[in-house]
């Protein structure tokens, strides 16, 4: 009983313009015990981060406003520690490299299995303290 809830309590960012999508996920990992907050855009998205006490976040390439790439970039800069898994329902291997290069966790494929997905956004944690 020596940790306390919040050292392994994690918080994760969706950000995805497919609402049901986005929602049934978020669903999915709450039912997990996972806190989750959706963005439907990049700039929505962005904002949120800035507020602070995310995890994790999950992020689609294709988004109306900004580009997904551009969106990792600019988490980079301010959160270089963040884990950062791109599930994306259109990625091509040069989308897939160019997100690595800028420091994604991972690039999944949708439909994305959720174990994985769990244990992908749960890494990089000891960075935090």
């Amino acid at each position: 009983m020596g940790m306390t809830r919040d050292d392994r309590r994690l918080s994760i960012l969706i950000i995805d313009d497919e609402r049901t999508f986005a929602n049934t996920l978020a669903k999915r990992l709450s039912m997990r015990g996972i806190e989750c907050a959706v963005a439907y855009d990049g700039r929505t998205g962005l904002a949120l981060l800035q507020e602070g006490g995310f995890t994790g976040l999950v992020l689609d390439l294709r988004l109306p406003d900004l580009d997904g790439c551009e969106v990792l970039r600019r988490i980079a800069r301010v959160h270089p520690l963040l884990p950062v898994v791109i599930l994306t329902g259109h990625g091509t291997d040069d989308d897939e490299r160019e997100c690595m290069k800028n420091g994604a966790t991972a690039f999944l494929h949708k439909p994305a299995d959720l174990e994985r997905l769990v244990q992908l956004l749960a890494q990089n944690r000891s960075g935090e303290s």
